[in-house]
C-alpha cells in the first residue's frame, strides 16, 4: 500500500490535480475496464505491466465473496378456511412494522401455540410442515420453516397483544407484508383456488 501511495505521489501533478483525477477516472471508466479493455487507446499502454504480461482481465481483482452467517426460524401459520393469523412486527428490527406469521426460534413451537391460542386449543393441533425455504438479507441467510396448524374453528379469544388480525387469503386487506410472508400467502391462496 505504501508503494502504491509513493507511485501515486510521483505521478500526480502539482497543479491541475482536478483535471488529472478526472482523467484517471475517465480512463478507468472508458478505457481500462475490467472486461474488454481498450488498450489500443490507452495513453500509458507502453508502461502497463498488465498489458506486457497479457493479464489485463486479472485487474482489478474481484473481492472475495463474504460468507454470510445462517439463521433459522419457524413460522406458525394458524389457518381457518381462507383466513390466516398475522401479527404486526415492532416498528424497529427485521421487517419493522410489517405483517408476519408468529415466529419462533426453535421447532418446539408449543409455547407459542399455548400463548396465542390457549392450552385447550393448542394441545389438539398437529403441525403440517410446508416447504422450507431460504430468505437472504444483506448480512445473513434466514432459513424459514413454515408450520401450518389447521383450525376447525376460530379461537374464541386469540391473544392479540402482538397486534394481530385474521388475513383473508381470497379477499386480502391492503397491509404491508414481509417478502417471505407474501411467498407463503401466495402458495396458500393457490392451494385454496385449486
Amino acid at each position: 500500500e505504501n508503494a502504491l501511495w509513493e507511485i501515486a505521489g510521483k505521478n500526480t501533478p502539482a497543479e491541475g490535480v482536478e483535471r488529472y483525477n478526472q482523467a484517471m477516472m475517465d480512463m478507468g471508466a472508458m478505457i481500462c475496464t475490467r472486461s474488454k479493455p481498450k488498450c489500443e487507446l490507452c495513453p500509458v499502454a507502453d508502461l502497463c505491466q498488465a498489458k506486457a504480461q497479457n493479464r489485463q482481465a486479472d485487474f482489478p481483482g474481484k473481492k472475495p465473496r463474504k460468507t454470510l452467517p445462517e439463521k433459522q426460524t419457524w413460522f406458525a401459520i394458524f389457518q381457518h378456511g381462507s383466513e390466516v393469523w398475522l401479527e404486526q412486527r415492532p416498528p424497529v428490527g427485521i421487517w419493522g412494522g410489517l405483517w408476519c406469521f408468529p415466529q419462533h426460534d426453535s421447532e418446539n413451537i408449543q409455547p407459542l401455540l399455548t400463548q396465542r391460542l390457549g392450552a385447550s386449543v393448542s394441545d389438539a393441533l398437529k403441525a403440517e410442515h410446508l416447504n422450507a425455504f431460504r430468505h437472504t438479507f444483506s448480512h445473513y441467510h434466514l432459513d424459514i420453516v413454515p408450520l401450518r396448524y389447521q383450525l376447525t374453528q376460530l379461537p374464541s379469544m386469540i391473544n392479540d397483544s402482538h397486534h394481530g388480525q385474521w388475513y383473508n387469503l381470497l379477499n386480502p386487506p391492503q397491509v404491508g407484508l414481509a417478502a417471505p410472508v407474501v411467498q407463503i400467502l401466495e402458495s396458500l391462496r393457490y392451494e385454496l383456488e385449486s
